[in-house]
């Protein structure tokens, strides 16, 4: 998408997903003001097309960042953090979609839909091997502000709650900085392929430390085996 000369549009695309039915629709954000200039507000928009090619724009009502989308039999699913300006207090929230022009927000238990205080989001979406939709990100709660990675799953992509155990899947989550995930997909022998990065403290000469240097980060994690 390219906006005319002279627009004052200003934003990024971060994500597009495709259903037959309905076409393709891409997640980002907007602003109005100047980037260059200004600290703007971003708003959170869709692109929605028929064929690739032609392009509308339109603002959600949703006050979120909006980072990725998926499509499955005539759903569309965009999912976040709760404040659109990428606060680090934001939570995670997840809306959805029939046809691409009225969201709703899901129900769950991370905080920007009805659960306990706290810093959540929601970096990625994908189907567990009995099918299950997993939504994998971050939940600065349970560790003091440090940060463990989270895990929540739903049967209809609506109704969300915390997967047990999960806290210690992806590895050592007792010392800061805990590892962070950004990516997943589901592999066909069950397996959970999930991309991120883990974080080190660095031992200083002469004594302290400083935080945090982070190197990548891949792990096959088995939802099935957390019960």
């Amino acid at each position: 998408y390219q906006p005319n000369e002279g627009s004052e549009f200003n934003g990024a695309i971060f994500d597009v997903a495709f259903d037959v039915d309905v076409g393709y629709i891409a997640i980002g954000y907007d602003s109005d003001a100047d980037p260059f200039i200004d600290f703007p507000d971003q708003y959170p928009a869709i692109w929605t097309s028929s064929d690739a090619e032609s392009w509308e724009r339109s603002r959600l009502v949703q006050d979120a960042r909006l980072t990725g989308i998926v499509a499955e039999d005539g759903r569309f699913a965009a999912f976040g953090s709760s404040d659109r300006n990428g606060s680090p207090t934001a939570d995670g929230v997840i809306i959805t979609s029939t046809d691409g022009a009225t969201w709703t927000s899901a129900s769950g238990d991370f905080s920007a839909i009805g659960g306990e205080d706290g810093i959540q989001t929601i970096n990625a979406l994908t189907r567990g091997p009995d099918g299950t939709w997993l939504a994998l990100g971050s939940d600065e709660t349970e560790l003091d502000a440090i940060g463990a990675v989270a895990v929540w799953e739903s049967g209809d992509l609506v109704n969300w709650a915390r997967q047990p155990n999960d806290l210690g899947a992806f590895g050592d989550v007792a010392e800061a900085p805990a590892p962070f995930i950004n990516s997943a997909v589901t592999t066909n022998n069950g397996l959970l392929i999930a991309v991120g990065a883990s974080g080190l403290t660095v031992e200083l000469t002469g004594g302290g430390s400083v935080c945090c240097l982070y190197r990548p980060h891949i792990i096959a994690y088995d939802p099935l085996q957390t019960g």
